[in-house]
């Protein structure tokens, strides 16, 4: 006569050896893809400036082009820290004089945003830069070069449509 032993599906689970298998696995998963999730999750200097760059001169066309006015993006490279700024248009304020007659005044550009470039990033021209964005889609051109660590980003703004055109390692 033979015996079988059955073991309760309460006490059914995986042997200490499949456990190991599915460890080691998993361990030689994880040491090939850390690096390659840390490197696209740390954004370097470089792309960050581009990135920067490329996003305020977009938000100024859009802005520019949707609320029907000039929008102007003032390149602050010629000091520390350099930075990217959009300007939007000043307040009219109007004020009557002594004599009854309306006097109306123009106040200084507003600041809409502002953004910090990255210290390693060397850019060119060096010099502070103002391309104003106008309501009929076009800008002042300007190209800037930017360099780290070895590679190279040129971003040009084409004048007639306010595109940003990023060409690497050109």
């Amino acid at each position: 006569m033979i015996v079988r032993h059955t073991v309760p599906h309460s006490r059914r689970g995986f042997t200490l050896m499949e456990v190991m298998i599915v460890v080691s696995i998993m361990a030689v998963v994880m040491a090939v893809a850390m690096p390659a999730i840390f490197r696209s999750a740390r954004k370097q200097p470089l792309q960050l400036a581009v990135d920067a760059v490329s996003g305020i001169c977009t938000k100024a066309r859009t802005e520019a082009i949707l609320k029907r006015q000039r929008r102007q993006v003032y390149f602050a490279l010629s000091g520390k820290p350099r930075s990217v700024v959009l300007l939007g248009p000043g307040a009219v304020r109007t004020e009557f004089g002594g004599n009854g007659e309306a006097v109306s005044t123009q106040t200084a550009a507003t600041e809409i945003a502002r953004i910090i470039l990255p210290d390693i990033v060397e850019i060119t021209p060096a010099d502070s830069q103002l391309i104003t964005f106008r309501p009929d889609g076009t800008c002042d051109g300007i190209t800037l070069e930017l360099r780290a660590e070895g590679h190279s980003y040129k971003i040009e703004l084409e004048p007639a449509t306010s595109l940003t055109l990023i060409k690497e390692n050109y």
